[in-house]
């Protein structure tokens, strides 16, 4: 025995050996009677114990599993948004699968920390929990981190749904604004979650990487150098990206608007920092990079308007044509069931054009968002029937055409 053995120890020199030798004594005792048959009988019965009690904990928590994925969901009120609904049936559907996945993970704990338990109380098996600690070093934290980047990030997905369904009902928002909010919401909680799953991944992946003792120093001066270079080739994702973050801190649109962007017009579906998706009226999918968007035309931001351009006979009393069209827009204001879906009275512009098919006026309808097409639809069938009883026409494209006879005039052969 050494002095530097002693000074590691804490102890002095001549003190070190009698200590060292106590420890092996007692050691020594203590293997050979765990190699003894009460031992073993009492360590049985521990294992006994210990089997039945996983059992009854894993039926309980597969019971509850079963509780979890059976249970009924909890329907909002009839009338609120569908959009509301639709987000909470999604965060419900989200609590659930979390649930689930922290149920199966603990009986994989639980039954993963009772057989490593449970080898090392025989002295003739500890061996193997040892062996088997040091082989699944590397797997279980990799493992570990993976599950815990899959448990952050859902639960950061509820919390952000959470959130967006309480700005969503907040009763002291009028309605029009409750609805561009929720648009508004779902928009920066894709790219909150986008921006979180990146982030919680990356740091899950250090933290491992910590663990194992790897040293991360090189690896990020690499990947810094990596990164450059990944930068100086994809200058139109950096580009995408930049223009993509405007789009959404500038509130140009978003998810459940409809707009209109170069030669394409649709709803759209997905919005993050890298492009934006849209459905049209055929059902095509259409994808477009953030960065090759110049000019957006947002058909449902705040408000929207019907604009129609309708044809009068030339021959009727434009006085009273005028007036039965503004009686009809505004009896259908006065409807309880159309009311909330028009903002303010219609306003017949008056006389728009002349054209072949007669005069053309203009009637403007104020609606909220997304809501002109329907509110047009009715409008124009409420017209053909006040038309209708009013025994007026809705005139065709006319011509007009001049006939005129020519003098025949005798043409002499030639010879």
């Amino acid at each position: 025995m050494t002095a530097p053995d002693a000074q590691l120890q804490g102890l002095d020199s001549q003190f070190w050996p009698e200590q060292l030798q106590i420890t092996l004594t007692q050691s020594l005792e203590t293997t050979r009677r765990q190699h003894q048959p009460p031992y073993l009988i009492a360590q049985a019965k521990l294992l006994g114990v210990l089997l039945l009690g996983l059992s009854i904990a894993s039926l309980i928590l597969a019971r509850w599993q079963r509780y979890v994925r059976q249970k009924p969901v909890t329907l909002l009120d009839v009338n609120t948004n569908p959009l509301i609904k639709q987000r909470s049936r999604l965060h419900q559907s989200r609590i659930r699968e979390l649930q689930r996945l922290l149920l199966k993970a603990a009986q994989f704990t639980l039954w993963t920390a009772g057989g490593l338990f449970g080898l090392s109380r025989f002295p003739q098996t500890r061996i193997l929990a040892v062996h088997w600690v040091g082989f699944l070093k590397i797997p279980l934290v990799l493992g570990l981190a993976i599950l815990g980047s899959h448990i952050l990030i859902r639960l950061t997905h509820i919390v952000i749904d959470r959130f967006s369904l309480a700005v969503s009902t907040n009763p002291l928002l009028p309605k029009v604004s409750t609805d561009r909010m929720q648009q508004r919401i779902g928009t920066l909680s894709q790219v909150s979650k986008s921006l979180s799953f990146l982030t919680i991944a990356l740091t899950n992946l250090f933290l491992a990487l910590i663990i194992l003792g790897v040293n991360i120093g090189p690896l990020l001066a690499g990947a810094g150098i990596l990164g450059v270079g990944i930068s100086l080739a994809s200058q139109g994702i950096i580009k995408d990206t930049i223009n993509g973050f405007l789009i959404v801190f500038e509130d140009q649109y978003g998810v459940g608007d409809i707009v209109q962007i170069g030669d394409w017009t649709g709803l759209v579906e997905t919005l993050n920092l890298r492009m934006t998706q849209l459905r049209n009226a055929e059902g095509k999918l259409i994808t477009i990079p953030n960065g090759e968007i110049k000019v957006v035309a947002n058909l449902s931001s705040q408000w929207s308007r019907v604009d129609l351009n309708i044809p009068v006979p030339y021959e009727v009393d434009l006085a009273t044509m005028m007036e039965l069209i503004e009686a009809t827009a505004t009896t259908m204001q006065a409807d309880e069931r159309w009311r909330e879906l028009i903002l303010e009275t219609p306003q017949l512009m008056g006389v728009e054009d002349f054209s072949d098919r007669g005069l053309i006026l203009k009637l403007w309808i104020k609606t909220q968002p997304l809501k002109q097409w329907e509110v047009a639809r009715e409008y124009r069938r409420r017209l053909k029937l006040a038309l209708d009883q009013a025994k007026i026409q809705i005139p065709a494209p006319q011509r007009s055409i001049w006939m005129h006879s020519v003098e025949p005039h005798n043409f002499s052969p030639k010879e």
